[in-house]
């Protein structure tokens, strides 16, 4: 018995140090110039959509976002109509892809709705500015941008203000034309 011991413990150590898990590889990370930049050479606009979750004082709040012009009372999020409005389009200008959007608020009581104003050069930066609040256009920091299904890119980033709190941001974008 005391010889069967430490042959079951080299045994199961041989198959620990043999045993392979499946890999399982995680979304690749491109660069965000290349991946905007690619968009210009075939697409007329960027169809997106978003997220932010904010990190603020003792507590933290989520968002999403909608079409521009998005109204919680008239077009409940339950309904056929606010499922077509759950992408915002952003633009094509010489440089840049810009568009307005709202952003709905599901922990305020009343389901407020904010305006936005989100911006991308075609090298990758990405900058947002509150309508709502009369805001300055704010670059987003460390921005990532992964490569997703089909057309699609997925970027995070967040802004920082001291004192104040942190909004994380993830937009999926992907490009669109007139047919």
């Amino acid at each position: 018995m005391k010889r069967l011991i430490p042959l079951f413990l080299f045994a199961v150590a041989v198959g620990l140090t043999f045993h392979s898990s499946p890999a399982a590889a995680g979304p690749a990370t491109i660069s965000c110039g290349t991946a905007i930049d690619g968009y210009f050479n075939q697409w007329d606009w960027l169809d997106v959509v978003g997220t932010r979750v904010t990190a603020r004082g003792n507590t933290g709040f989520s968002a999403f976002t909608m079409r521009d012009g998005y109204n919680v009372a008239t077009t409940p999020l339950h309904t056929s109509g606010a499922a077509t409005q759950s992408v915002f389009s952003a633009y094509k200008g010489n440089a840049h892809f810009t568009g307005p959007f709202s952003e709905v608020f599901p922990g305020r009581g009343n389901s407020d709705v904010d305006r936005e104003d989100f911006w991308v050069s075609r090298t990758g930066t990405f900058w947002l500015r509150a309508i709502t609040w009369g805001g300055t256009w704010t670059q987003l920091q460390n921005v990532i941008c992964y490569s997703g299904p089909g057309t699609q890119t997925v970027v995070t980033g967040y802004i920082h203000i001291p004192g104040w709190g942190t909004d994380f941001w993830t937009f999926v974008l992907w490009g669109d034309r007139l047919i």
